[in-house]
């Protein structure tokens, strides 16, 4: 069974019930048992969404899904809850809940990747886990401004590294399998996909750290040569 009720699904994916009706009439998205639906049923539900908002026709879209030629089951795996869903939460509820200043949390939105919020926007999970980030500096007496600094610069490093990562994903994967006469659905089943996200995931990790080394020595030196070294034979 499902962990949503078809009222929650449409909002955790950020769509009106009426259109995930349209959905589930249309055999896009059928429930489960109960009618339920799980946290990859939701991720379909906003996929379905965009694409229909990027132009496809849902007829097109109805007819390969019917086919077999276009699959959305892969937005059940692992390497796609990185997808992540709407909150219950808005920015303003958010700001009164933990005292940031709403304009703050809106910078987070923003800095990964999206359009600037409303305050009665809901935030999204993944938005969360930023949020304790961002209340311990508040508590340390960083300033507000250095806090929206380092999120915007997180985030347009993040983008043009996710934006890289899409266009080789595509070149060295996805267009080589279409153009030797794969479906859509067979190249979205592609069996290393999962292997390949958290191998990224490790190179990236890895990376940043080392990066965070050469920038973290760098401090130190500054520190050490700036501290009045009293030693005797200093």
């Amino acid at each position: 069974m499902g962990d949503y009720s078809r009222q929650e699904a449409a909002g955790r994916a950020g769509i009106s019930l009426d259109e995930l009706n349209q959905f589930i009439e249309l055999e896009v998205l059928p429930p489960r048992d109960g009618d339920r639906f799980t946290a990859g049923d939701v991720r379909k539900a906003g996929l379905v969404h965009n694409l229909l908002a990027a132009g496809l026709p849902m007829d097109g879209m109805v007819a390969a899904l019917r086919s077999g030629a276009l699959s959305l089951d892969f937005m059940d795996r692992a390497e796609y809850e990185r997808f992540s869903s709407l909150s219950e939460v808005t920015f303003q509820e958010l700001s009164h809940r933990t005292g940031i200043p709403v304009q703050l949390l809106m910078v987070i939105r923003e800095a990964v990747g999206g359009s600037q919020p409303s305050p009665e926007d809901r935030v999204r999970d993944n938005e969360l886990a930023i949020v304790p980030f961002i209340d311990l500096q508040l508590k340390e007496k960083f300033r507000p401004i250095a806090i929206e600094r380092l999120l915007r610069g997180h985030g347009d490093s993040l983008r043009r590294m996710a934006e890289q990562e899409a266009d080789w994903w595509q070149s060295e994967v996805i267009l080589p399998r279409l153009q030797a006469g794969q479906s859509a659905s067979q190249v979205s089943q592609i069996a290393f996909s999962e292997e390949m996200a958290a191998l990224a995931e490790q190179a990236r990790q890895a990376m940043y750290h080392a990066q965070e080394t050469r920038a973290w020595t760098g401090n130190i030196i500054e520190s050490v040569s700036s501290t009045p070294w009293r030693r005797r034979g200093w």
